[in-house]
């Protein structure tokens, strides 16, 4: 058997494998072996007829499946062989297959990026600043959570639409020019005032309407992306569209007081929940600092450490997360409806979104394997009890719950997690240069008059020249 590996470029890998047809034979006994104890032949007890009968009465479909397995095989060698990772679904292709068996495929496949990262700790970085919570930003907590218990209560019926009032509406939108229906509707709520559907300004038509009257009005309609089949956003038309309003309601929003604080912010005081919120609002505050810094040392790194990425990896990668987005948004569509809805993302957008997050995945793993960063049982088991004391699962059933693949995919994201502590402690950070400053204020003697003070080493930590 002869295994070829030639690198196309652009991280592109072409397997070539060509198999004898001793090899092939042997691998079809082998298989035949194994099924013989299933296969029922007149004449002979179980697992006791000729080989070849065994071979024969299986036919074709065992050729298949030994090419398959030799296929299979012979590839993980060769990926194994030169710690190759692929990252796209290799396009295999069978060919030269003689009738002794013997037969050859190519794989070509795109790999993952690799890299031996350098300079990554001790990055310099701007630290971040975020304002300080204030008592408006408590007030203004509250009120989302006001504004989230609101009801909507209907109006009498010669009650005329205010701003911000919901009118359940029946629409039919025609073409202007022919009166041809081209969609109709239903039971639509619209906000008085404020909406822009089906044409621009709808919402401004409302004001005033009572329940039970109609009127027609001329616009611009588009059906918008998710209204195709095919998913292409449809081309806008003027339409008459006649609104008929069939129910108005107010919207009614709970006053903040003892009582609301009782019935939303789990029975507590109205003081204890606005400490409750003020708490969460810079718990909140904390974790965003955190994460601007996080990201300002990856990029730092980035910027030391250039990867190449291939463009197949990029669009599988920008796929998988506008597939997700959709299955977040429309989680009672099937795939198949899914697929035919556009979002409107532009795609230099997801493959940017994606090149960023794929970078930082090979970046800290590399950086991982080389600082040998691990993680423990006992660190997992202490993510465990931290996962159970927020969920309010039980450590065992959450242990049961990640067991397999998951479990080892949430250890790699915690090795990853650690593995950027480590280089956010290390990071050296800078104050933001004050604008305002003048040249004189903000150097001396062509060194800043502040130096930065990288973070403090514990005992045992990795050396930042090492």
């Amino acid at each position: 058997m002869k295994v070829e590996i030639e690198e196309l470029g652009d991280l592109k890998v072409r397997i070539t494998v060509e198999v004898d047809a001793d090899t092939f034979q042997d691998k079809k006994k082998t298989l035949a072996r194994s099924y013989a104890p299933h296969v029922t032949m007149k004449g002979f007890r179980p697992g006791k007829a000729p080989l070849e009968m065994v071979m024969r009465q299986i036919g074709p479909a065992l050729d298949g499946e030994v090419r398959e397995d030799i296929i299979k095989t012979t590839f993980t060698d060769a990926l194994d062989e030169k710690s190759l990772k692929p990252s796209v679904e290799p396009q295999v292709e069978i060919k030269d297959a003689g009738d002794d068996g013997s037969f050859s495929y190519s794989a070509e496949f795109e790999c993952m990026p690799t890299i031996d990262p350098t300079d990554y700790l001790g990055v310099e970085v701007v630290d971040p600043t975020l304002p300080e919570i204030k008592d408006e930003d408590v007030e203004a907590g509250l009120e989302r959570m006001q504004q989230a218990a609101a009801t909507w209560e209907a109006k009498e019926a010669d009650s005329v639409g205010h701003e911000n009032d919901m009118a359940i509406c029946r629409l039919v939108i025609k073409d202007p020019g022919t009166e041809e229906v081209i969609k109709e509707e239903d039971d639509r709520r619209l906000v008085v005032g404020m909406a822009d559907y089906p044409v621009a300004d709808m919402g401004r038509e409302l004001l005033g309407m009572k329940a039970g009257e109609e009127k027609t009005i001329k616009g611009t309609f588009s059906e918008g992306p998710m209204a195709r089949e095919d998913g292409e956003e449809a081309a806008s038309r003027e339409a008459l569209v006649t609104v008929e309003v069939k129910e108005l309601s107010a919207k009614k929003v709970p006053d903040i007081d003892e009582e609301f604080a009782k019935r939303y912010g789990g029975g507590v005081s109205l003081e204890e929940w606005r400490a409750k919120v003020r708490k969460q609002l810079e718990t909140g505050r904390e974790r965003s600092l955190k994460e601007i810094k996080e990201d300002a040392v990856v990029e730092a790194i980035l910027e030391k450490n250039k990867l190449e990425l291939g463009q197949a990896t990029v669009d599988r990668l920008a796929k998988a997360a506008e597939d997700a987005a959709k299955a977040r948004m429309l989680p009672t569509m099937s795939q198949e409806e899914r697929d035919k809805i556009d979002l409107g993302l532009p795609r230099e957008e997801t493959e940017a979104q994606a090149r960023r997050n794929l970078s930082r995945q090979v970046v800290l793993q590399a950086i991982a394997d080389k600082e040998g960063v691990e993680v423990t049982e006992e660190d997992f088991d202490a993510k465990l009890e931290e996962m159970s004391t927020e969920m309010g699962i039980p450590v065992p059933k959450l242990k049961a719950r990640l067991g397999g693949d998951e479990g080892e995919q949430m250890k790699t994201r915690m090795r990853l997690e650690k593995t950027l502590d480590m280089l956010v402690r290390y990071a050296v950070a800078k104050a933001e240069p004050d604008e305002e400053a003048g040249e004189g204020e903000a150097a001396k003697d062509g060194k800043d008059e502040k130096a930065p003070v990288e973070a403090k080493k514990d005992e045992g930590e990795i050396d930042s020249e090492a």
